[in-house]
C-alpha cells in the first residue's frame, strides 16, 4: 500500500518543505518552516486530495493525507542545508522514501518547493487555535 502512495508522499513531500525568499542569495529562516502547512496548490497530487505537513523543531515531519477517503499518516525528518531540504518518511513497513527540494519561497505564511522534477508545490501556513478561538 505504501508503494501506491509513493508518488503522493513525493508531492506532498516536495510540496512540504521550506521557502526561500525570490532571491536566491537570501538566506533562509528556517525557523519559520516549524509548524503546519496545508498544500493549496500542486500539479502532480489529485485535486480531490488533500495533505498537511508538519515539521518540528526538532527535525520531525509529520504528514497526514487523504487520498480517495482513505486517510495516510507518515513520519519522518527533514534536514535544512542552505535554499535545499531533505526529507525522509518511513511507510507502513518502515521503508523509507528520501527527497530533496529546493525551497523557492518561505514566508511567515506561504511555503513553496521545487521537487527534483522541477514541479512546484505551493502550501499555507495552517493557523493554530488559541484558547480564545475556542
Amino acid at each position: 500500500m505504501f508503494r501506491s502512495f509513493a508518488a503522493v508522499v513525493a508531492v506532498c513531500v516536495a510540496a512540504a518543505p521550506l521557502v526561500a525568499d525570490d532571491k536566491k542569495d537570501a538566506k533562509i529562516d528556517a525557523a519559520k518552516l516549524v509548524g503546519k502547512w496545508k498544500l493549496t496548490k500542486s500539479k502532480s497530487f489529485p485535486p480531490d486530495a488533500t495533505a498537511v505537513v508538519e515539521f518540528t523543531k526538532t527535525g520531525e515531519l509529520k504528514l497526514v493525507m487523504t487520498v480517495q477517503k482513505m486517510d495516510v499518516k507518515l513520519d519522518g525528518t527533514y534536514k535544512v542545508h542552505g535554499a535545499k531540504i531533505d526529507t525522509v518518511l518511513k511507510g507502513p513497513g518502515g521503508e523509507e522514501q528520501k527527497e530533496s527540494m529546493e525551497l523557492v519561497k518561505l514566508t511567515d505564511t506561504a511555503l513553496h518547493t521545487k521537487d527534483e522534477k522541477g514541479e512546484v508545490d505551493e502550501f499555507e501556513r495552517v493557523k493554530e487555535e488559541t484558547k480564545k478561538d475556542k
